[in-house]
């Protein structure tokens, strides 16, 4: 566990030291509060998008509290909201390929299904087959061509990017 003075003497990163207040119930807080798609919509990587309010309004219970005590450290509104601005970076690399990360893809990069497998047990996947398309009008969504096989093609966008991952990250 990472005091608040290792915190201060640069011997731990701002994510080390925050994401050892993050648990189950402050994940599920603030995907409720604030909302799994606006996470993966955000465009700023570190939420300054999202209003301030929504995140004071996210509770998040005792037991950060408590852990900040032992670590020589109190919590303040400053500190729940870094808690759970931390949540919402898990969510979002939790959540699967997101629009910074498609823009970024390379033609041929290969994509993976979370859950659906191939009869021989394999896990579902598809190749990126153009480049990522965005709009000004519309910040938050995007639509990456892909295909499986030889003749099936389809778009990876906002609403079934979760369903897919990098090789790296499963």
């Amino acid at each position: 566990m990472f005091t608040y003075k290792d915190y201060l003497n640069e011997h731990c990163t701002y994510r080390q030291y925050y994401s050892q207040f993050v648990n189950d119930y402050t994940i599920h807080m603030v995907k409720t509060m604030i909302g799994a798609n606006r996470i993966l919509a955000s465009t700023d990587p570190h939420f300054n998008n999202i209003p301030y309010q929504w995140w004071d309004h996210v509770p998040i219970g005792s037991r950060p509290a408590e852990l900040m005590m032992q670590c020589g450290d109190r919590m303040s509104k400053t500190a729940k909201i870094c808690i759970c601005k931390e949540a919402a970076q898990q969510i979002r690399e939790a959540a699967g390929i997101t629009k910074q990360v498609a823009m970024l893809l390379p033609k041929r990069q290969r994509l993976f299904h979370v859950t659906e497998k191939n009869a021989d047990g394999s896990r579902k996947h598809c190749w990126v087959n153009g480049k990522c398309k965005t709009w000004q009008d519309k910040p938050a969504e995007f639509r990456l061509p892909v295909r499986r096989g030889l003749r099936e093609y389809f778009y990876i966008t906002l609403e079934n990017a979760t369903d897919w991952r990098l090789p790296e990250t499963l």
